[in-house]
């Protein structure tokens, strides 16, 4: 090991990470990364527009309410957006990832008992 990522591994993480469906991928650098992407400007916290364009992209416009809901929460109109910084980010985006593994370990386990019976 290097202590280094080239280019190639750092493809191959974030390629590895956006099409894990399970959440069992190391992804403390992917989340660094997707927050950078959505901190276009470099301000250190991101808003919800920051998040849209890539949000669409990855998520469509059918799953796009449900995910700037997961990082910002309720927003109540006529309130000023609000600002999501990193160590925010990484709690809700971890959070996601825990109840999401367990929501799909849950239905494993469902599934293996209903076969065994």
């Amino acid at each position: 090991m290097d202590k280094c990522v080239n280019k190639s591994e750092f493809t191959n993480m974030y390629t590895r990470c956006v099409n894990d469906s399970e959440y069992i991928e190391p992804r403390k650098l992917f989340n660094l990364v997707q927050f950078l992407m959505f901190d276009k400007g470099c301000k250190g916290y991101i808003i919800e527009e920051d998040t849209l364009e890539l949000l669409i992209i990855r998520y469509g416009r059918d799953g796009l309410n449900e995910k700037i809901q997961d990082i910002f929460g309720e927003q109540n109109q006529g309130d000023e957006e609000k600002k999501v910084y990193y160590n925010e980010y990484i709690k809700k985006v971890n959070a996601i990832a825990l109840e999401e593994h367990r929501r799909k370990k849950k239905k494993e386990d469902k599934s293996k008992s209903s076969i065994s019976k």
